[in-house]
């Protein structure tokens, strides 16, 4: 049998921002499923889809910005999906960013992830943003 090599996945790439539409239509249709599955449990209310466009001097837009209820909790879900890695600290900006007009503008805790689409991204990545979210009867350590 003969052996047929693979492309390395960065190089077989789609033009810059391909995966969004892809990957937010996705999520649109399955927000419940995607939701359970970043963050490993099942007692979540979807409430509603945020908006997650963001004008200061420029237009900053997230990618998906959800509302969840947790408990009597209600939290913001931010998800980032990336194709290719970033500079170290590029995505720890981009995120703190993100962040801080999430909570001035709708004043959650926010859960944040970024989701890598290749195998071979993300791995300078610091790892991010930590925050701590109580929610009755036990606490939530997020990444």
């Amino acid at each position: 049998m003969a052996h047929i090599e693979q492309p390395d996945p960065d190089f077989a790439s789609l033009p810059r921002n391909r995966y969004d539409i892809v990957t937010k239509d996705a999520l649109q249709q399955f927000p419940e499923d995607i939701l359970r599955t970043i963050l490993e449990r099942a007692d979540f209310e979807f409430v509603a889809f945020m908006e997650g466009e963001f004008t200061t001097l420029e237009v900053r837009r997230t990618d998906s910005l959800i509302k969840v209820r947790l408990g009597d909790a209600l939290v913001l879900v931010h998800i980032e999906f990336q194709g290719s890695d970033s500079a170290p600290l590029e995505m720890a900006r981009r995120n703190v960013g993100y962040l801080g007009r999430c909570y001035e503008r709708y004043g959650l805790p926010i859960l944040s992830h970024v989701i890598y689409l290749r195998p071979n991204a993300g791995r300078r990545d610091p790892g991010g943003y930590r925050q701590e979210v109580r929610t009755t009867g036990s606490s939530l350590n997020t990444r």
